[in-house]
């Protein structure tokens, strides 16, 4: 563990944490105004992809514990091999391995659903949120506070600086 988090753990927190900081830095520096509405709507991606990550980590728990139950009866069924035919219990040994399998079919739906709801729903977020940020960079440019370059610098910047802070969680989650 200790070894994980010291050696490539170490290094991608350290590439994600300067990278967030220059992409900020770099904001901030160019057109600030444009730098402050992306930082406003940064959190609301990050919110929506948390929920979408609690949900289909909740779903997948569940998956997993009906996935082993199922081998749990098949392991039972294998180990007891001979009782179960003594008692002629194959039909009942796969009828219930059957609807272990079933309740986790029914879970990979709902995970299925999940996936497409929170994902569309992660993608309408950030595209209205690029929507948003186009149409203040084009008033600020409108009204010469910047100039176009400026400002699809400053929004690409912070975007990639807030992508990079979430992409540093599971780094942090291992160093810390």
């Amino acid at each position: 563990m200790v070894q994980d988090a010291i050696s490539e753990k170490l290094g991608n927190f350290i590439h994600y944490m300067a990278t967030f900081v220059s992409g900020f830095v770099v904001g901030f520096t160019a057109v600030w105004q444009l730098a402050l509405v992306t930082l406003a709507v940064v959190p609301l991606i990050a919110v929506i992809g948390g929920i979408h990550t609690a949900t289909l980590a909740k779903l997948s728990n569940k998956s997993q514990d009906a996935l082993s139950q199922a081998g749990n009866i098949v392991e039972q069924t294998v180990v007891q091999i001979r009782v179960v035919l003594a008692f002629v219990g194959e039909s009942r040994a796969l009828q219930a391995y059957s609807s272990a399998l079933r309740i986790s079919q029914k879970i990979g739906y709902k995970i299925g659903l999940a996936k497409g709801m929170g994902l569309g729903g992660t993608y309408f977020v950030v595209f209205c949120c690029y929507a948003l940020l186009l149409w203040y960079g084009g008033y600020l440019v409108r009204h010469h506070s910047t100039n176009g370059v400026l400002a699809i610098a400053t929004m690409f910047a912070v975007m990639i600086g807030g992508l990079a802070l979430g992409q540093s969680a599971p780094s942090m989650s291992a160093l810390f």
